[in-house]
């Protein structure tokens, strides 16, 4: 082959490579624009990742090159990885930069802004929601919104919005700070759930930024005020070590430690206390002037509150005496008593170095504030030390200035008072407990309990008996005033009232034994008066006489609904006091039954949102109809005091010993008359009870319990017609018993009750047997139930109407003498009504349960027999069909 012919037949690659570069451009000017723009960014991306790997790999230009070696020769291989131990991250660490909004975003919240500054903030509400569906990240969307709810007026959802914007922004730590500010605001207002939501946002707030010593003094407050102290105390403790002259914080630790009452946490507060006075002795006037008599009050009782009352007396002497200007005076340090606060030098003069001429008397005794004084006698009377008698002389009760601290320091006083009944001191205690009670502070159960055992001590049982009904009408849970007072009326022959309070008493007894043994019922003051100072009267001290709330426990109070409130007249009063307390108890209640009817009338007039309040007001007078004795039998009037129909008579063996054996001995003495109740027969003047109707008396229960099983309250609704049902009042009135059993059934057919739907249908076949009606009460009663047929057809259903078939079988085909036989065995079921043809309702109803029960073989045999006596006793249809 010539050179020629290999150069003619040898490809030429630069013309082959310009045809396609020719086709390849005839190519592209067909394609789609969209598909090159995909194109050209995949290339885009694949170059980015290229230098992604590149840097690191090991990135230089080696790396470079061998790339493109590789991917000259078609082949491309990655570099092997290689490993970095000690390489740091780069870039700026933190959150990253929040992304640019939309413009349509953009948009909009100009239009918020310009709807929001014009004051139209419907639209911009409904802008911002707008933004908010396109995209709920949008931060100035949130904060925009939350100010259009704060000036709208609803906080709650203004903070809402604030913290749900500040969730976006979860290291802004002066947006959590805002958030947290204007909760504590709402809280202070009273909004329930505000401090929870505070506390949230500064505990976020410390996350964005943990040394900031604002955010944890504001997670300890919010904290303490809802209960969580040993939170509170941590906190605190943080920032008192960073600033621990600072005497505010100090304050609130000693508040939170007071109020824990942990040994532990009082030593830290005492220790705080100690470090800034110890500064405080040395530093200048400035800080000397921060020092206050109130800041000396809650030291001295944090010893108080760990029983150390020996140093709480020293250390209340010394700082005292600083206060006084006498802070170099030391030598009262070795003095036992309280000769250095007298009013006068008699005792004083007879201490060693003493010179009355270096001090004046209001350097001593008179110039030591009343509260002071309060809490040396306390304290004394704390360690049984007589010196605690001085000092109460300058707190006689018959004194103005008693009276006035009553309203400075109350709680130093009650401690005073329950301290002074201890001890026996029953005469003191009782003038105290007196002042107490014209307070203010009076209505307290535990306060009463004592007032009332004092006035036992002194024989005056009608003082007595007022003070444990006060007590009980304060606490209806108080199980001591209801022995105290069950003891008063067993010496007073009123033995079927202390039967009833004790009844109460095991009955609440039964539901503390699984909790608390005892209900203190103390309220606001409460607590053992035998306890040591409380925490809580420190935090009393500490917020000028108002205690902080603590943390609520989750349970169910004593009484739980148990024992229910009722009307408790004075029985050892004089007999025309007795009287003139029944009018007034009998006008009050026809006050409150015209209230009844006249909210009555406009509900019927159609002021349907008067319906709770009528609800209230008319349980109200149905509880005080069921709270008179006489209308009921012993037994079922226990069943309305919520005990068991034995429980006096089989008191539980976990029951008070006293409380047992004074049941045990009433229950004796009483038997015989509960046994023989002849309250059944007793009559009634002027037909009715505090002057109004029986009738309207059974119309305004009635009414109560359809209105309660409207509102779902099923089993309330059956009580209220159980207790009109169980009244001796109504029970011997077949017109009262019927129209009872009419609402009972109408209660149940608003509850979808299909068992007491046939329960009272049964009621009505039992008294009218011979009835027609009744039967179809049956049947129309199991048909308006909604609710599936399964006590329609149930096992005692079918069998009681099978008895009342076979009672009526019996009456029509015997004889009159048999007939008179036969109801004697069969126990007088038919009475002595007149023998009556078989009732086709009957037999219809009876085959119609057959039926429906879906035993069609059982049916089949059965109704063969009754459906052929019902067309037998048809004869205008029976003639039809023939």
């Amino acid at each position: 082959m010539g050179p020629v012919l290999q150069e003619a037949e040898a490809p030429d690659f630069d013309d082959e490579a310009q045809l396609n570069d020719n086709d390849d451009e005839e190519f592209v000017s067909d394609a789609d624009s969209d598909e090159m723009e995909l194109r050209g960014d995949i290339a885009k991306f694949d170059q980015s990742v290229r230098e992604f790997l590149s840097s690191h790999h090991g990135g230089g230009t080696s790396g470079g090159g061998d790339e493109d070696e590789d991917d000259e020769g078609g082949i491309r291989r990655p570099a092997p990885p290689t490993k970095f131990k000690n390489a740091t991250r780069g870039g700026v660490r933190g959150p990253r930069k929040a992304a640019e909004p939309r413009g349509d975003i953009k948009l909009r919240l100009a239009g918020v802004n310009q709807a929001f500054m014009s004051g139209d903030y419907a639209r911009a509400q409904n802008l911002v929601f707008e933004i908010i569906r396109i995209n709920a990240e949008t931060h100035q969307a949130w904060t925009v919104l939350a100010s259009i709810f704060r000036e709208e007026g609803l906080n709650d959802k203004a903070l809402m919005a604030m913290v749900i914007a500040a969730h976006l922004r979860p290291k802004d730590f002066a947006a959590w700070m805002h958030c947290a500010s204007f909760a504590m605001s709402l809280a202070e207002a009273g909004q329930e759930g505000a401090l929870k939501t505070a506390l949230m946002c500064y505990s976020s707030a410390i996350k964005a930024q943990p040394t900031n010593l604002d955010a944890r003094l504001g997670r300890a407050e919010s904290s303490h005020r809802q209960g969580f102290l040993s939170q509170a105390i941590t906190e605190y403790s943080y920032v008192i070590e960073r600033r621990p002259l600072d005497i505010d914080i100090v304050r609130r630790l000693a508040e939170a430690c007071a109020d824990s009452g942990g040994m532990e946490d009082v030593h830290k507060a005492v220790s705080a206390y100690k470090t800034y006075f110890a500064h405080a002795r040395t530093a200048d006037r400035d800080m000397e002037r921060e020092l206050s008599w109130h800041d000396v009050s809650i030291y001295v009782e944090l010893f108080a509150c760990a029983g150390d009352f020996l140093n709480a007396i020293t250390e209340l002497k010394s700082l005292s005496r600083w206060l006084l200007g006498r802070q170099d005076d030391h030598k009262w340090d070795d003095c036992v008593d309280d000769r250095e606060w007298d009013r006068d030098d008699t005792r004083r003069a007879q201490f060693h170095s003493f010179d009355p001429s270096t001090h004046g008397l209001y350097a001593y005794g008179l110039g030591l504030p009343l509260e002071f004084r309060a809490r040396l006698a306390l304290y004394r009377l704390k360690i049984r030390d007589e010196e605690s008698n001085g000092h109460l002389r300058w707190l006689d009760p018959t004194e103005s200035a008693t009276a006035t601290a009553i309203g400075d320091f109350p709680y130093l006083i009650r401690d005073i008072a329950d301290e002074l009944f201890v001890v026996q001191r029953y005469s003191e205690a009782l003038d105290y407990y007196e002042l107490l009670r014209h307070s203010i502070y009076g209505q307290d159960a535990t306060l009463l309990l004592h007032l009332g055992r004092c006035y036992l001590t002194k024989s005056d049982l009608v003082a007595a008996e007022d003070c444990f009904l006060v007590a009980i009408e304060v606490d209806e849970s108080n199980i001591d005033a209801r022995i105290e007072l069950a003891r008063i009326y067993e010496k007073a022959k009123e033995e079927e009232e202390a039967l009833i309070l004790v009844t109460e008493a095991i009955a609440l007894q039964g539901i503390n034994d699984n909790g608390d043994q005892f209900g203190n019922g103390r309220g606001d003051l409460g607590g053992d008066p035998r306890r040591s100072a409380s925490g809580a009267r420190t935090s009393a001290l500490a917020n000028c006489n108002k205690p902080r709330r603590k943390r609520e426990t989750k349970r169910e109070p004593a009484n739980s609904g148990i024992v229910r409130p009722r009307y408790r007249p004075k029985r050892l009063v004089a007999p025309d006091q007795r009287m003139q307390e029944e009018r007034a108890r009998a006008d009050e209640l026809t006050r409150r039954y015209e209230v009844v009817r006249n909210l009555k009338k406009d509900i019927q007039a159609g002021d349907h949102s008067l319906i709770p309040t009528w609800m209230a007001a008319a349980g109200d007078l149905v509880g005080e109809f069921r709270s008179f004795r006489k209308f009921y039998p012993w037994d079922k009037y226990l069943k309305f005091l919520g005990a068991a129909n034995d429980v006096v008579f089989s008191a539980s063996s976990r029951t008070q010993p006293v409380l047992s054996e004074l049941a045990e001995r009433l229950s004796k003495n009483m038997a015989p008359s509960l046994s023989d109740d002849k309250r059944m027969n007793v009559t009634y003047e002027d037909d009715g009870y505090r002057g109004i109707p029986f009738g309207e008396w059974l119309e305004l229960f009635l009414d109560y319990a359809i209105s309660l099983a409207l509102a779902n309250r099923a089993e309330e609704a059956y009580q209220v017609c159980e207790a009109a049902r169980d009244s001796i009042v109504f029970v011997n009135s077949k017109d009262y018993m019927f129209l009872i059993h009419v609402a009972w059934a109408a209660c149940a057919i608003y509850l979808s009750d299909e068992e007491m739907c046939v329960a009272v249908a049964r009621f009505f076949m039992k008294v009218r047997q011979l009835d027609s009606d009744s039967y179809r009460m049956f049947a129309a009663l199991c048909r308006l139930c909604q609710s599936p047929a399964s006590w329609y057809n149930s096992g005692p259903a079918q069998k009681y109407i099978l008895r009342q078939i076979k009672i009526i079988d019996a009456s029509h085909f015997a004889t009159a003498h048999t007939e008179r036989g036969h109801e004697a065995t069969v126990g007088g079921r038919a009475g002595t009504a007149e023998a009556k043809q078989l009732d086709i309702c009957l037999l219809m109803l009876y085959g119609h349960i057959l039926f429906t029960s879906t035993s069609y073989t059982f049916a089949l045999s059965k109704s063969s027999l009754h459906f052929p006596k019902s067309f037998a006793l048809t004869p205008e249809i029976k003639n039809k069909l023939t």
